[in-house]
C-alpha cells in the first residue's frame, strides 16, 4: 500500500469517526437515530467513495 492510499484511508476513517461524534453528541436529530441508521449511509457513502477512487487511480 502506498504512502498516499494510506494517508487516503486515514483521512477517510478520521472523517468517519467525526461525523458519528457529531451525529451522537452535537445533533439532537440524529442524536435520536440508533447507530446502525447513523453509521449505515455513512459507511455506504464513504465505500462508494473509496471504491470510486480506486477506479479512477487505475486509469
Amino acid at each position: 500500500m502506498t504512502s498516499i492510499s494510506r494517508r487516503t484511508n486515514v483521512h477517510y476513517l478520521i472523517a468517519l469517526l467525526l461525523f458519528s461524534f457529531y451525529g451522537i453528541q452535537v445533533c439532537p436529530f440524529l442524536d435520536s437515530l440508533s447507530p446502525l441508521q447513523l453509521l449505515l449511509p455513512i459507511l455506504i457513502v464513504f465505500s462508494l467513495q473509496w471504491g470510486t477512487r480506486l477506479l479512477l487511480e487505475k486509469q
